[in-house]
């Protein structure tokens, strides 16, 4: 569900200039979606590659640990 809002902001026109030059949008509108878009999916890579790190790291750790001790009771007792 795509749900839209009519709102009044105060926004640096040269600012404003720059992102629609480097988005290559013609709108106020699509300039701002698409900043909004680029950074959400820049955040989502951010936590994207961070998965993939701690999955990468908990696969070379299994190579040289025993992750059920590592879980158990008995490693921290």
């Amino acid at each position: 569900m795509c749900m839209t809002r009519r709102t009044t902001i105060e926004l640096d026109e040269g600012l404003l200039a720059r992102a629609r030059l480097a988005l290559g949008t013609t709108t106020m509108r699509s300039t701002v979606e698409a900043a909004l878009r680029r950074c959400i999916d820049e955040q989502q890579a951010v936590e994207d590659r961070r998965r993939a790190a701690r999955a990468d790291y908990v696969a070379r750790l299994a190579e040289r640990a025993d992750l059920d001790v590592l879980a158990s009771d008995q490693m921290w007792s």
